[in-house]
Parts: structure tokens; C-alpha cells; sequence
């Protein structure tokens, strides 16, 4: 059994998410960045918002109650990938974290600054 989400190619990452088998255990914050990043690398910003949003919803719903998912919180964590991504144009998700230490550091801070801005 994988006992991190980094023992995954992005694309088996991405596909297990889809279909609800990626382990709830290793859904972490970290994963949950990894999860926008390769949607808004491979799909246009509004399709990876959407299939994102979609996607987490779905995996609550079967592995919880279904009652911990954020809509908002949701797209606004994805506008913020998408500005560090554009920003630092990074080609791999490590040179992303590494170019953009304090999205694991202080995410919530960028968060809240985005979902003020939407205001």
C-alpha cells in the first residue's frame, strides 16, 4: 500500500482521484495542490476548475459524509494554483512546490487574500 501520494505518476494520481480509489489517508494538503496542478496543466483553467471541483465533491461524498467539500474555497485555491503556475511556469509539480514554498507554508493566507478580492 502507497503510504504517500508522491509514489504516484501524475497520471495514475489523476485517474485513481477520478474514479474515488486514490487513498482517503493520503488526501492531504499537499495532494490536494498536486490535484489543481496537474489539472490546470493539462486542461484549459476554467475545464480544470471544473473537473477539480467536481472531483473532490464526488471523493467526499463517497469516502465521508460529503459534508467537508468548499466550493468556494475550492476555486479560489485553484485561482491561486493557476497564478503560481503562470507566474513561475513551472514543468514538474517539485519545481512548482519549490518555486512557491509558501503555498505549503501559508496557503491560507493566499486564499483568504484571493476570496477577498472576490468580494
Amino acid at each position: 500500500m502507497a503510504d504517500s501520494h508522491q509514489q504516484f505518476t501524475d497520471e495514475e494520481f489523476e485517474q485513481l482521484f477520478a474514479n474515488c480509489t486514490f487513498p482517503p489517508k493520503l488526501f492531504n494538503h499537499e495532494a490536494h495542490i498536486r490535484l489543481g496542478f496537474i489539472h490546470l496543466k493539462k486542461y484549459p483553467k476554467e475545464q480544470a476548475i471544473e473537473n477539480v471541483c467536481k472531483q473532490i465533491l464526488k471523493f467526499d461524498q463517497v469516502h465521508d459524509k460529503g459534508d467537508k467539500y468548499d466550493h468556494q474555497l475550492t476555486i479560489a485555491a485553484m485561482e491561486v494554483i493557476h497564478e503560481l503556475i503562470e507566474k513561475s511556469q513551472p514543468d514538474s509539480f517539485e519545481m512548482f512546490l519549490s518555486s512557491n514554498q509558501d503555498i505549503m507554508s501559508d496557503f491560507k493566507s493566499l486564499i483568504q487574500e484571493k476570496l477577498l478580492k472576490q468580494e
